[in-house]
Parts: C-alpha cells; sequence; structure tokens
C-alpha cells in the first residue's frame, strides 16, 4: 500500500511540476505520511499511513489553504475493522519565517462522520516539506491521531 501511495506521489509531482509555471500563486502540496492513533483508538488500532494533497492561495498576511487527507489504520485486533479516514480540512496558514509554515484547518472527517480540528506546521526546503499534525474531532470519544509527513512543494 505504501509503495503504491509513493509510486502515486512520484507521477502526480512529475505531472504537476509543469503547472507551477502556469499558475504561480498556487501552492500545491502533495505527500505521504504517517499516522499515530491517540487514546483509546491507540489501544484498538496500530500506526495507519496515507497521503495528502494540499492547496492555497495567498491572501493579504496568510494562505488560505484547503486540503484531503487519507489514512488507513490497520486493527491491532482481528474483531475490529480497520479504520479508512478521508478528511476534507480548509483554513487559514500563516509563515513567520520564510521556511516555515503553521495552520489551523477545520475538517470533516467521513470514518467518525465529525467535524475535527486539525492544527498542523510544515518546514518546508526548495520543494521538499516535512510536516506533523494533530487531528481532533469535537464530538467526544471520536478517534483523534498524529501524522507525521514528507511531500513535495510546488
Amino acid at each position: 500500500m505504501l509503495r503504491r501511495i509513493l509510486a502515486v506521489s512520484a507521477f502526480l509531482a512529475l505531472a504537476a511540476a509543469p503547472a507551477q509555471a502556469q499558475i504561480p500563486l498556487l501552492d500545491i502540496r502533495l505527500g505521504a505520511h504517517g499516522a499515530l492513533p491517540q487514546g483509546d483508538f491507540a489501544d484498538t488500532h496500530d500506526a495507519g499511513v496515507g497521503a495528502y494533497f494540499r492547496a492555497g492561495v495567498p491572501l493579504l498576511f496568510f494562505k488560505a489553504m484547503g486540503s484531503v487527507t487519507y489514512t488507513q489504520f490497520k486493527s491491532a485486533n482481528p474483531l475490529n475493522d480497520d479504520v479508512q479516514e478521508l478528511m476534507l480540512q480548509a483554513g487559514p496558514h500563516f509563515s513567520p519565517l520564510p521556511l516555515l509554515d503553521v495552520g489551523a484547518e477545520f475538517g470533516y472527517t467521513t470514518d467518525a462522520k465529525e467535524w475535527a480540528f486539525a492544527p498542523n506546521v510544515s518546514v518546508g526546503l526548495l520543494m521538499l516539506e516535512a510536516t506533523a499534525s494533530y487531528v481532533k474531532p469535537f464530538k467526544n470519544g471520536a478517534n483523534s491521531w498524529v501524522t507525521l509527513g514528507v511531500g513535495l512543494r510546488f
């Protein structure tokens, strides 16, 4: 699964590179991440893997970003099903330093069928980025997790 995600990410990176010249203001990010379940969710599920796509447009002193993330968590117990989360997010991002990007996104998780808050931080160097985020649904007892990822910026 991870090999497939990385292969698709590499293909999309090669295909999207010429688009940067056509749309210079658009900030496009694509990558893969690992996810660590938190709380009770960690008792029933192992670490997961996934992919993310993020696009943003600069507006005055911040950037409006929208993102789609997919994460699959394997069950630690054969009695529980695997969890596949697709999350649609949007929110402002700030760049206090040229290489640093801090965001506060709100989104909808499809498996929990709940709105969530997902603060994130990314550090970029040239076209590469390292990112970390924490997803916390508003519903009490819903699954939360931490993601650590690497990707490309266009």
